[in-house]
């Protein structure tokens, strides 16, 4: 879903929701790439945290 937000962003763009769209774009992507690192820490395995029921 993040990543579609950033696809779907026009370029052209100068302001999305009162901020500008470069400092927009530049969250989702970090956001985007901290649920990533998150996702696959937790999904690793047997070392991972997330336990399996």
């Amino acid at each position: 879903m993040i990543a579609s937000l950033i696809i779907v962003m026009p370029n052209d763009a100068k302001e999305v929701f009162g901020f500008e769209a470069d400092n927009v774009k530049m969250f989702l992507y970090i956001f985007y790439y901290v649920v990533i690192l998150v996702g696959t820490t937790l999904t690793r395995g047997k070392k991972g945290k997330l336990k399996k029921r």
